[in-house]
């Protein structure tokens, strides 16, 4: 059961930064005209800090993907930092920008990913145990003798 709520709790982070890195790949094209009037290092710098964002938002649903399926194959700080670093970018979000909806859906990705880091499954619960296959002897009474054939005169 903890297993499962930690991979969920991984894949709707995973989900929630799939969206917003659509989200802010999709909205590019719109930031493209608005920043045309600046200076040119403000201009390419606000481009780029777009694109940068909206990749890392991806690489992280990636990631998240990645530990959902493995958890093993990052370590749990790792997570717990990367969790954290979504809080920070979602609180960033909200005092500069005002979108709503991306800080929703970065404050719920990190609120998932650390939750996802308390349920952390050791060594132990990812291994599921086999059961042993018990292999009875036959008993006398599960088969029957054969008959012998009787001749023919």
């Amino acid at each position: 059961m903890k297993i499962t709520l930690y991979r969920y709790s991984m894949l709707i982070a995973a989900f929630a930064l799939l969206a917003l890195s659509i989200f802010y790949f999709i909205s590019y094209a719109q930031v493209v005209p608005a920043v045309a009037g600046i200076s040119p290092f403000y201009r390419n710098s606000i481009q780029g800090l777009w694109l940068t964002f909206a990749s890392q938002a991806l690489l992280f649903a990636l990631l998240y993907f990645l530990v959902a399926a493995r958890p093993r194959s990052v370590s749990r700080e790792v997570i717990v930092i990367c969790g954290l670093l979504q809080l920070v970018a979602s609180i960033m979000i909200f005092l500069f920008s005002g979108s709503m909806t991306m800080v929703y859906l970065l404050a719920g990705a990190a609120l998932f990913v650390l939750i996802g880091s308390l349920l952390w499954p050791s060594e132990e619960e990812l291994v599921t145990p086999v059961p042993p296959v018990s292999v009875s002897p036959p008993t006398a009474t599960s088969a029957t003798p054969p008959v012998p054939p009787v001749p023919l005169d």
